[in-house]
């Protein structure tokens, strides 16, 4: 048994007739049965909240993706994991007039806000591969992606203007 399961059952008997130490004994490790099944449950319940989460988190990518905006772009948002990326036909690094599936990881939570974010960055990806100004220079950098998450959850949550 852990250390906390073990100071469960430390009960006071000193003093107690046998059969009253007995039945202590059977309630306290009832008790701990009951606990750790409530526990064991909780974690099951929280398993299913974040599959369901998930669940629901494809669906709205899904139908972002389909949205009109974006549907012909040869580019989509995509969860990996916990996280976003945008990923579709892009520039080569090696030869920008070449063009192969990749991502682009943004870094960001997959979650209700993050794709939104997401939508804003994929449509100036394909702003940019439409006027020839993709660069994977910047599009490798951490920061320049950081920088453009960061402007367009500020244009999807402006932040007030101090008067």
């Amino acid at each position: 048994m852990e250390q906390s399961q073990m100071s469960m059952f430390c009960i006071d008997l000193e003093g107690m007739m046998l059969p009253d130490a007995i039945a202590a004994v059977v309630e306290a490790w009832y008790e701990a049965q009951i606990e750790e099944k409530q526990s064991m449950m909780s974690q099951k319940i929280n398993l299913i909240d974040e599959e369901l989460s998930m669940h629901v988190i494809d669906s709205i990518i899904g139908a972002v993706n389909q949205s009109p905006k974006i549907k012909g772009s040869r580019l989509a948002i995509e969860r990996r994991g916990q996280k976003l990326a945008i990923r579709g036909r892009l520039p080569l690094k090696s030869n920008p007039s070449a063009y192969a599936y990749q991502r682009i990881s943004l870094g960001i939570a997959a979650d209700e806000h993050n794709i939104k974010v997401a939508k804003i960055v994929l449509l100036l990806i394909k702003d940019q591969l439409n006027r020839n100004d993709f660069n994977w220079i910047k599009w490798s950098d951490d920061q320049y992606i950081e920088g453009i998450v960061s402007n367009a959850s500020l244009i999807i949550n402006p932040v007030p203007a101090v008067v």
